[in-house]
């Protein structure tokens, strides 16, 4: 027989009590055969939802049957009703009993023997009854009723059913041995009796059938839903990473921004295909006096910042030629119209999947300024060579040849500057 779901408290399960070494761990299965967890979780939701109300009503209807049989006796065989009274008396507190049980601890985690041995008690004290009264109807239809009733609505496996079936079938054949051809219908009581057995194994059969159908049901949906709730899972880490992914990279392009913002020189990215601004640095507005409103998205041309298209044909020359562009000296014209002379570089790179130049622009306003005025120290200090009384001149201590001279020298030896310059004194003999 199968050992029935433990219960703590009615309405809570627990599994059923084993020995320490045939349980299991999660990570350890048990070795052996395994019952049907459909099946078992199908009985024990049966068993919570309904078992005390069907064993509660199960023993009211005891009792009424038992009321209506004993009124019935009293009035169809006074002479029997004394000796069978004490046995209606038992059949009432069985019922009563089995009333009262649901109410414990008992029910529902030992319902099949409470209901087993409330079946059998009813049958054999029905049967005494019988054998003292002598009638084979009243037992043919208590067995009956059981056999139908218990069959029908008890939710249980046919080891069960036939365990009370086979009760019923011996209290019937120890009234008719008792009293041997008193039966003039035995064979129709022993063929309805058969019916009620074959009815009630019948209906068992197909309620097992139909439980075990709804437990694949439930297996399928609850594979679905932890399929579902895996699927879940996945996408939900999944997110998590895309997120923190996102947010990694949002941080790097701040960074990024930050850098290239915090660049003294001009930094800009033209897309290629229509020579339009994509980004600019705040060097780049600083200098130039334009608002980034002003330039993204808007080409080159339509700024108007190359001066001198020239130079842009010379930019544009170098990038086709050499696939790059480095330290071609410019002039931007600003905002206000003023030019400003920059060392321009440009890279190509790939931004959005889009073709795209990385323009770098250096100020050389100051490298301008400091040239002009080393040009006029330098024709400063030519007019004071020039300008000396005295004869001199600059000569390579490498080879003797003179670097320079001043007039003084040349009206000295009454030669020009073109004739000295890169000769020695032994040449000037």
């Amino acid at each position: 027989m199968a050992a029935a779901p433990k219960f703590t408290k009615p309405g809570t399960r627990q599994e059923a009590s084993a020995p320490p070494e045939s349980r299991g761990t999660p990570s350890s299965p048990v070795p052996g055969p395994h019952p049907d967890p459909r099946v078992t979780l199908l009985s024990a939701l049966a068993i919570e939802s309904n078992i005390r109300d069907l064993l509660r009503a199960g023993g009211l209807l005891i009792v009424l049957f038992q009321v209506m049989y004993f009124g019935e006796q009293r009035f169809s065989a006074p002479a029997s009703f004394e000796i069978a009274l004490r046995f209606h008396l038992f059949n009432i507190a069985i019922g009563g009993l089995l009333f009262l049980l649901t109410f414990t601890r008992l029910i529902p985690r030992f319902w099949r023997e409470s209901c087993v041995i409330a079946c059998a008690a009813i049958m054999i004290s029905t049967t005494a009854i019988g054998i003292d009264s002598t009638r084979f109807e009243p037992l043919l239809i208590t067995i009956s009723a059981i056999l139908i009733a218990v069959g029908t609505l008890a939710p249980w496996d046919g080891k069960w059913q036939a365990l009370v079936s086979a009760i019923g079938v011996v209290c019937f054949y120890i009234l008719s041995t008792v009293h041997p051809g008193l039966d003039r219908n035995a064979y129709v009581h022993w063929m309805g009796l058969a019916i009620a057995v074959g009815l009630a194994q019948s209906n068992i059969y197909l309620q097992m059938n139909h439980r075990r159908q709804i437990a694949d049901k439930m297996a399928a949906l609850e594979a679905q839903h932890r399929e579902l709730r895996n699927q879940m899972s996945i996408r939900e880490h999944l997110a998590i990473g895309r997120e923190a992914a996102q947010n990694r990279l949002a941080e790097r392009e701040a960074t990024l921004r930050r850098i290239i913002d915090s660049a003294l020189d001009i930094i800009v990215v033209v897309r290629i295909s229509d020579r339009t601004y994509k980004r600019v640095n705040e060097q780049f507005l600083k200098l130039t006096g334009y608002t980034s409103e002003e330039v993204l998205n808007v080409s080159w041309p339509d700024v108007g910042i190359w001066a001198d298209p020239q130079q842009q044909e010379e930019f544009t020359r170098r990038l086709e030629t050499d696939g790059l562009v480095k330290n071609l000296e410019f002039d931007f014209r600003l905002k206000d119209g003023t030019l400003l002379p920059c060392l321009v570089s440009a890279v190509p790179i790939e931004i959005d999947n889009e073709p795209c130049l990385l323009v770098t622009a250096r100020d050389i306003r100051d490298i301008k300024e400091s040239q002009r005025k080393l040009s006029e120290s330098e024709a400063t200090l030519r007019q004071i060579f020039d300008a000396s009384l005295d004869s001199i001149e600059v000569v390579d201590l490498a080879d003797g040849k003179f670097v320079t001279v001043n007039e003084e020298f040349l009206r000295g030896v009454g030669k020009t500057r073109e004739e000295i310059i890169g000769t020695s004194y032994l040449e000037l003999g």
